[in-house]
């Protein structure tokens, strides 16, 4: 993937050819989305556009991101900064990498807000891979087998979770077991 130079937000749009999704980049949207939902830190790792992973978010079905409005797209004050600054030297690996969700949490901000910040700070995606720690999103079929020791049996059939569709047998996310076919496949049975 080819390093693209950001000065701000908006310059998160890299310049680079459509490409169809495949499941190893699906699975990854979806394991990140459910786990910490990044649409920056999701596009850098996929080397997408911040909108291709949130149209493919939607496609997919996936849960809307709570976003704290009165923090979203806000200038950084000096105070954030220095505590940006003194967070990052505190968490600081051995390795020299910084662990991105650690940072943003000790913060109180968002992952996505934490991301950019790094972002402008290192340049280039490129150094944002190098120099960011991001630890590998635990599998779904995973998580849920940790939970399913942490408490009750549950009922399945209510649960959301990646189900495969009927009618192409695509993996999509699903509400319950009573949505069986993906949005695509029911998009086109009722002519849209």
């Amino acid at each position: 993937m080819a390093s693209t130079r950001f000065r701000s937000f908006d310059m998160l749009q890299p310049q680079s050819e459509r490409r169809p999704w495949d499941d190893t980049d699906l699975d990854l949207l979806i394991r990140w989305w459910m786990w910490e939902p990044s649409v920056v830190v999701i596009a850098i790792l996929l080397g997408r556009s911040t909108s291709a992973v949130q149209t493919m978010a939607s496609r997919k079905g996936l849960p809307k991101r709570d976003i704290e409005p009165e923090t979203h797209r806000r200038r950084w004050t000096e105070q954030e900064c220095a505590d940006y600054d003194a967070e990052k030297r505190r968490l600081r690996r051995e390795d020299g990498r910084t662990p991105l969700i650690d940072l943003a949490h000790s913060l109180r901000k968002s992952l996505d807000t934490v991301a950019i910040h790094f972002l402008q700070e290192v340049g280039t995606t490129e150094n944002f891979l190098r120099h960011a720690w991001l630890p590998e999103p635990p599998r779904l079929d995973e998580r849920r087998q940790a939970s399913r020791l942490e408490c009750a049996p549950v009922d399945h059939r209510k649960t959301a979770m990646i189900r495969k569709c009927l009618t192409c047998g695509r993996g999509f996310w699903s509400e319950g077991a009573h949505i069986r076919r993906c949005p695509n496949c029911k998009a086109e049975d009722e002519g849209w």
